[in-house]
């Protein structure tokens, strides 16, 4: 803790000497998560798959909705591996030099990976716990910027990085004079933690390829982003995009759904056939984990999943339906109450979120290390 303390310190000195300073009420102030942003990043995955026409399980699925009977863990521990990843980002102050102004974030990112024993005991098998400070390079000369890096590459041994605020990336898009740096602060937050979590994801599984490993959220991020190649991967998303549209069978002929109509009829401990990704190299499909007379909407309930599509591992409806048998498996004990995505949460997931929440520092120490 000391030595922490006294790394930001004087990441805080060098700024100071460099900008003038507006600090943040108390020091620190932590910014809101938005409750939305897994739906928005689902959008921005898929934009340029608006219309998914084409169906990537074999054979070709002649049904709109399939009923598939659990598999839990007591019969076989399926799922061996589970990966979360979460955040806290704190708005310090606002730096100014000259004309121009730029919002100052300190941000934690933890990951972690939990293992499950063939008895169920789930213990951590591996994390990653990272800060940064994140300003943005455009709004400040080239001297402060270099001055202010120079600091922060003494410290990356303590697992303090600089960002750019203003750099462009997939989520956040292109930065312009127009952008709202302040709202930008979260959504580069979690950019950063995306890029965390698959990387520690490959190097992970570089060392434990044996049983299956489920990763929270998106595995790839349109054209833009690498796919993913490994072998008994997948991503399960809580939230989705409603923006797509879909083709299914409707008799003789192919009928257009909404997302939003193929999956309010999607029936309990159903799923729909597995779609074609981007460039058919994943494919994607929805199940159903809970009776819709239990949610409050209709999508409450509905997880995404999405999977590499690989020569070595094909996607035939026998695959897909051993996935989503042991997915409905993993819907106990949910964590109902305790978080507000209870509905779509798999247990082991909530489970490795709350383990990589237990490396955070308290907004009071963060507020107490903070001092310009």
């Amino acid at each position: 803790m000391k030595e922490l303390s006294e790394a930001i310190k004087k990441i805080l000195k060098v700024i100071k000497e460099n900008l003038d300073i507006v600090p943040a009420l108390g020091n620190a102030s932590e910014e809101l998560k938005n409750i939305d942003s897994e739906e928005r990043e689902e959008e921005i995955a898929y934009r340029e798959l608006q219309n998914v026409e084409s169906f990537l399980e074999t054979p070709s699925p002649s049904f709109e909705y399939k009923k598939i009977e659990p598999l839990f863990r007591k019969d076989e521990n399926f799922f061996k591996y589970f990966m979360d990843g979460t955040y806290r980002h704190y708005f310090l102050a606002t730096g100014l030099e000259h004309n121009n102004s730029t919002p100052i974030f300190l941000a934690q990112i933890n990951t972690c990976i939990v293992h499950r024993d063939e008895k169920g005991i789930l213990t951590q098998a591996d994390k990653l716990n990272r800060m940064y400070i994140l300003l943005a390079k455009e709004k400040v000369s080239n001297s402060a910027w270099q001055k202010i890096n120079e600091v922060l590459e003494k410290f990356k041994d303590k697992n303090i990085e600089l960002f750019d605020l203003s750099g462009d990336d997939i989520i956040s898009g292109k930065y312009d004079n127009t952008s709202d740096l302040r709202r930008r602060g979260e959504v580069k937050v979690r950019w950063i933690m995306s890029r965390l979590e698959k990387e520690m994801m490959i190097n992970f599984r570089a060392k434990n390829s044996e049983g299956w490993f489920i990763k929270d959220g998106i595995l790839r991020y349109g054209s833009f982003d690498s796919n993913v190649d490994l072998e008994k991967v997948i991503g399960v998303s809580k939230r989705m995009s409603s923006a797509q549209t879909f083709f299914v069978k409707g008799g003789k002929k192919k009928v257009r759904e909404s997302t939003i109509n193929l999956l309010k009829n999607l029936p309990y401990e159903h799923r729909t056939p597995v779609y074609c990704g981007l460039d058919a190299k994943n494919g994607f499909w929805y199940l159903r984990l809970r009776k819709v007379e239990h949610m409050k909407y209709p999508l409450f309930g509905i997880v995404k999943i999405e999977i590499p599509n690989l020569e070595s591992q094909p996607i035939t409806c026998e695959f897909v339906d051993k996935i989503s048998s042991a997915l409905l498996g993993e819907r106990f004990v949910t964590p109902y109450g305790a978080d507000q995505r209870w509905h779509a949460h798999l247990y082991p997931i909530y489970k490795a979120e709350d383990a990589a929440k237990q490396n955070f520092y308290s907004k009071e120490i963060i507020q107490g290390i903070i001092n310009w």
